[in-house]
């Protein structure tokens, strides 16, 4: 069971133009595979009373944007959709910032969601989190990462 864990701030926020919806999935999965892209999976919420949620889900979908296909997943509802590797991901320790589930998270997949290449947590340091993403490309095999400069 997921938990979306929230610090206090006043935020709304949309992500970018650029950034897919789970409704359009399979639109992110043709593209990744035909660009040769990996997908990130930002597993967050637009709609939170958290500035420092907005500030790491925008960094990350703007920085991995150049990279990946980015894929906005809703935690509060869309959580099912997601296959189970994924969810599993999530569930895992690496996914977790301080022992908890804080959101965003973001999982790093294959064009079919089959195969989980990294799995990036929540940091309160953009920085950090930009550190955390670098980290993460490395992982990507490098059929991928030859597509991404």
């Amino acid at each position: 069971m997921f938990t979306c864990l929230t610090l206090d701030a006043k935020a709304d926020y949309q992500m970018p133009s650029s950034t897919f919806r789970m409704s359009h999935i399979e639109e992110a999965k043709a593209e990744a595979a035909l660009k040769g892209k990996a997908i990130s999976l930002i597993y967050t919420h637009e709609h939170t009373d958290c500035g420092l949620n907005m500030d790491a889900s925008l960094n990350a979908a703007q920085w991995l944007n150049h990279k990946t296909v980015v894929v906005y997943v809703n935690c509060n509802s869309e959580t099912n959709a997601l296959p189970e590797n994924v969810q599993k991901a999530l569930e895992s320790p690496e996914a977790f910032y301080n022992g908890r589930q804080v959101v965003p998270q973001i999982v790093i997949v294959d064009p079919k969601l089959s195969q989980i290449f990294a799995v990036i947590p929540y940091s309160n340091n953009l920085f950090q989190h930009t550190q955390l993403m670098k980290n993460a490309m490395k992982k990507i095999p490098s059929y991928f990462s030859k597509n991404n400069e």
